[in-house]
């Protein structure tokens, strides 16, 4: 069951007028039924299909709907896949058509900020699919980039590490806190803030009014 959040309706538009702003097409939906029908309506079987890490597009049922559709796929989630194919899904995923995936926040000023293991999420997002389609929960709106920051690394990191444990063991998955760490096993390498899209409407941003993700 996805738990609904109330935001005034001025915060939502003025996130939406800033998104535009910065050349991001932005949607804003009360519930996920309705975003997730928006999105695949904007997605054909001839587009090559990439995914960058995202619990929120599993928890809304989008990720099982395109697998399991008639679409072309990069499935870098198949359980069946080694390292060594799923770096190559990775790699190919990033001159696909659509590149789904989330963010770790996003600033009612319209920047995104995200926390990468190996950058394949954020590389995807900056440079190489043609469009880039993330879908954010409401509780992901921050008031600002420190805000953002802080919610990304010693919130959403942690938690991100606890999903991953079969594969990774960094410090915070002992204490549940963000140490900073200098670990091998860190999963939180890379930081990156967009201020601004390049190229008007390459991203597009679906805004679900529940609380989504992490």
């Amino acid at each position: 069951m996805h738990k609904s959040v109330s935001i005034k309706e001025d915060k939502i538009n003025e996130l939406l007028l800033n998104l535009e702003f910065n050349n991001i097409k932005a949607y804003y939906f009360t519930d996920h039924v309705r975003a997730k029908e928006k999105i695949i309506s904007l997605i054909s079987n001839k587009d090559l299909i990439g995914f960058g890490g995202s619990e929120t597009i599993k928890e809304i049922g989008l990720l099982d709907e395109i697998i399991n559709g008639s679409y072309n796929v990069l499935n870098r989630f198949d359980p069946m896949n080694s390292k060594e194919e799923k770096w190559e899904i990775q790699r190919r995923a990033l001159l696909s058509d659509v590149f789904i995936t989330g963010s770790n926040a996003i600033t009612l000023n319209g920047k995104l900020i995200n926390i990468d293991h190996s950058g394949n999420r954020v590389a995807g997002i900056l440079f190489g699919p043609k469009k880039v389609f993330i879908v954010v929960g409401i509780n992901k709106i921050v008031d600002s980039t420190e805000e953002g920051i802080m919610r990304a690394q010693y919130y959403a990191a942690p938690l991100n590490a606890k999903r991953a444990e079969n594969d990774y063991h960094p410090p915070c998955l002992e204490n549940g806190k963000c140490l900073d760490c200098s670990s091998q096993e860190r999963i939180c390498n890379c930081l990156v803030i967009l201020k601004r899209q390049y190229k008007k409407d390459r991203i597009t941003v679906f805004i679900i009014g529940e609380e989504l993700g992490f």
